[in-house]
């Protein structure tokens, strides 16, 4: 089973009890939440050149809402379309705090 292979490398890292738990969660319900909403996205989204206008509009949009939510318009790169990178960015960033806790 691939949840007690992920406990197992979690526990022999050095996890146990509610940090381990807490980890598997973590990165569990990032993969399952990031590859739901990329398939949703992906599913209504096939067109690349309608997809890069959405995007395109979505900031454009989200620019002439800059008052309300500024720190959301500075970083939101709406047209970013690298679903793979920007994965890897926030495993990376899960991984690091896990490894953070390890004997701490």
């Amino acid at each position: 089973m691939r949840s007690e292979l992920v406990y197992s490398l979690l526990e022999r890292a050095g996890l146990e009890g509610s940090r381990l738990t807490a980890a598997v969660g973590a990165l569990t319900y990032y993969v399952q939440g990031y590859t739901a909403t990329e398939n949703v996205w992906r599913t209504s989204q096939r067109d690349p050149a309608a997809e890069a206008g959405m995007r395109r509009q979505a900031q454009e949009y989200l620019d002439r809402q800059s008052g309300q939510c500024p720190t959301l318009t500075r970083h939101a790169e709406l047209e970013n379309d690298d679903f793979d990178g920007a994965f890897q960015l926030g495993l990376d960033l899960i991984l690091d705090g896990i490894e953070a806790r390890i004997g701490a």
